[in-house]
């Protein structure tokens, strides 16, 4: 995901606490939790069973071009990915809420681990895809840009990054962790299957700041996406 709306955030570093305004966002004091959280993310990258995955990551944050922020007002409380300026200089944010790496959420210890290496690695898809050449785009539009265009824009971005995610979860053999896809692609088939709990992820994710106007551009998107899908899908 793109947007956040978050108004005070710490940025952390190599364990380094950085005090600086970014995109009008104030720093607070890292506290006990958020070092806690530093570490596990750590982990999770250390530990991840993509070794791109740990190679990109690692470099990108030694380099200083990514910084982990720690955010309590995500929603869902997981972990995002946005374009900031830091010191004059701009880098991507990689945006954590420090109670997701903590917190065991899904049955055991180990099909959480595996939960959580899913959720980085669509967010590393983004990252690949800024790094690559395609950088991620502020939340606000950019001079000539189009409503119709920034989201046609994000639509393809989370298409992908969802349809990594879900071929990585069944290499890790763990579909399941994405029930709501798994149940999808089994009753309507890998092509309209996936798109359809592509669709329904995207209603209800709020992308933009206005998720009422992007439902009306994502239902239009989903109907083309929808038409080039051969054979047409039988409901």
């Amino acid at each position: 995901m793109f947007l956040i709306t978050a108004a005070f955030l710490t940025l952390l570093l190599s364990g380094t606490e950085l005090t600086a305004q970014g995109t009008g966002r104030y720093a607070t004091t890292m506290t006990e939790e958020e070092r806690k959280a530093r570490e596990a993310v750590q982990g999770l990258v250390a530990t991840h069973p993509d070794s791109q995955v740990r190679k990109d990551l690692t470099r990108w944050l030694s380099r200083g071009e990514l910084v982990v922020v720690t955010d309590t007002d995500l929603m869902p409380p997981e972990m995002s990915v946005e374009p900031i300026t830091l010191n004059g200089t701009s880098v991507l944010a990689w945006i954590i809420n420090p109670s997701f790496p903590l917190t065991i959420t899904h049955f055991d210890r180990r099909q959480d681990t595996s939960y959580k290496y899913l959720v980085i690695y669509h967010e590393y898809q983004h990252m690949k895809e800024h790094f690559s050449g395609a950088p991620l785009r502020p939340a606000e539009l950019m001079p000539g840009e189009t409503k119709e265009a920034r989201h046609r824009a994000l639509w393809e971005s989370e298409y992908r990054a969802l349809r990594r995610e879900w071929e990585f979860a069944q290499r890790l053999g763990v579909p399941y962790l994405m029930a709501d896809v798994e149940e999808s692609v089994k009753k309507f088939g890998p092509e309209y299957g996936f798109l359809e709990a592509f669709y329904r992820r995207i209603k209800g994710a709020d992308l933009t700041t206005d998720p009422k106007e992007s439902r009306v551009y994502w239902q239009k998107l989903y109907r083309k996406k929808l038409h080039s899908i051969k054979p047409r899908p039988q409901r």
